[in-house]
């Protein structure tokens, strides 16, 4: 296709670097849909495209779901100059696995990409390969291929693209409805200063358990009906499985929160730090049963936390004028007080 010379003016004019036009200016989700809608007609939509966390490419060759899913180590934002390198490599390797178990699915290929300025000590980079490659082999990761790219100084980011598959339908973000309870594993927060969120375990197991759970819906029974992993924080991840019809109560004293140095996780701190890498669920059904065969299954605490509403009924019942106020949005109820809602965001990455 030929270009015009007004078309060539544009380009020719604009500037990569430019504070006031920011692309994060609206946040990351703004600027994903952005990218989105100027990609074209080659972003198929969710869950084959962008929107939940992994992409469902279809069936493999023993008939059973494909994904694929993409995510990254960068200095100065995951990670600072004290984080020991193998644990940096292992932790690349467990963000990526942690979408994939949050999908039900197994990790399975891997290609690695690195950005290294070309002051980086060779043997800080054998380390962290090596915590790279350890933690892959123990996931039953195979990492198959990749690249590298230098650049001028003090910078570090590594990017993996993981494969995995399941023999069951994808756990999804979507499907969670009114009268589901929301359910999470772990603890939360102080991820950073606890070190947990470079040790922290991916739940693969744990995320298999509820895909194969998840079957029974469609027959009628109790089962997951939507499910995520927390890296940006419960405030900002668990409007991922809301609807614009619904809205979610989390009850304050049902939270489960982490403790390090003595002290134990505020409210905001536990909503809020991200970086958790639990599984974040919707469950419909009892959980009584649930959490009964759970301990018997995993030595991981599971927690029953709060309730997705209808939007319009919860604003009926809790004397709210406008439902709209309330659709997609999270409330929390402190020991029986009325809700408010929490306006707090979660991590930035």
């Amino acid at each position: 296709m030929s270009r015009s010379f007004s078309d060539w003016a544009t380009w020719h004019q604009m500037e990569i670097f430019d504070a006031s036009k920011s692309a994060w200016r609206e946040g990351e989700k703004a600027l994903i849909a952005r990218a989105c809608r100027q990609f074209g007609a080659c972003v198929p939509p969710s869950p084959f495209g962008p929107g939940d966390d992994c992409a469902l490419l279809g069936r493999g060759a023993f008939l059973q779901n494909v994904f694929a899913t993409s995510d990254a180590v960068i200095f100065g934002r995951h990670f600072d100059a004290d984080a020991p390198p193998r644990r940096v490599g292992e932790k690349l390797v467990k963000r990526n696995a942690s979408d994939i178990a949050a999908m039900g699915a197994a990790p399975k290929f891997a290609l690695l990409c690195a950005i290294c300025s070309k002051d980086v000590s060779a043997d800080w980079l054998d380390e962290f390969c090596r915590g790279a490659g350890q933690c892959a082999d123990r996931l039953g990761i195979k990492i198959v291929g990749g690249d590298m790219a230098s650049v001028p100084e003090r910078f570090f980011s590594a990017h993996m693209t993981l494969l995995g598959d399941s023999d069951f339908p994808a756990l999804l973000r979507e499907g969670a409805r009114a009268g589901d309870k929301i359910c999470v594993t772990g603890a939360l927060g102080f991820s950073r200063e606890s070190g947990r969120h470079l040790d922290f375990e991916p739940r693969i197991a744990e995320g298999g358990f509820l895909a194969r759970r998840s079957c029974a819906l469609s027959r009628g029974a109790e089962g997951a009906s939507a499910c995520t992993d927390i890296s940006d924080g419960v405030a900002a991840d668990l409007k991922n499985l809301l609807s614009p019809e619904t809205c979610a109560l989390l009850y304050s004293e049902r939270i489960p929160r982490a403790e390090f140095g003595g002290l134990r996780a505020s409210l905001e701190r536990a909503l809020c730090d991200g970086e958790d890498y639990e599984l974040l669920f919707a469950w419909r059904g009892e959980f009584g049963p649930l959490e009964r065969e759970w301990r018997g299954n995993f030595e991981c605490e599971i927690c029953e936390m709060g309730k997705i509403f209808d939007a319009s009924e919860f604003a009926r019942r809790f004397g709210i004028p406008d439902a709209r106020q309330c659709a997609r949005e999270i409330f929390v109820s402190e020991n029986g007080r009325p809700p408010a809602r929490f306006s707090r965001g979660g991590f930035s990455h």
